[in-house]
């Protein structure tokens, strides 16, 4: 069983989002073109049923991207309404390239919030 999910600074949980970014928009017209059933598919967003039971999720997003952020929230809110315990964590004052070294780094704020999360991990989480 998968204990838990740690999406670190996604640009999106949802490509069908019109609230996306303009790159990330960009991005993902030239890896999916437009089709409506593929993005919703490759969408994480769009799996997420009150039937089902879900792993822990720590997703960490920059406060640099608000859009990014908006979406993580969304995403943050469907899990929750389907009974998953996530911990939504905007970091402050990183791009995307600083979270990525952060997590390395248990004194950073990203790498500290993973470290707890891994620590405090319950089996029946």
């Amino acid at each position: 069983m998968l204990a838990g999910v740690i999406p670190l600074d996604a640009a999106t949980f949802n490509l069908l989002d019109r609230g996306n970014e303009r790159l990330v928009k960009r991005l993902i017209k030239q890896a999916f073109v437009h089709d409506v059933k593929v993005l919703r598919d490759a969408s994480p967003f769009y799996h997420i049923t009150d039937k089902a039971t879900y792993p822990r999720f720590l997703i960490l997003n920059t406060t640099n991207r608000a859009l990014a952020v908006e979406g993580a929230k969304k995403f943050v809110n469907k899990l929750r309404a389907s009974g998953t315990n996530v911990q939504f964590v905007p970091v402050d004052d990183h791009t995307h390239r600083e979270m990525a070294i952060g997590m390395y780094d248990a004194s950073d704020p990203v790498g500290s919030a993973i470290l707890m999360f891994i620590l405090h991990y319950e089996p029946n989480d």
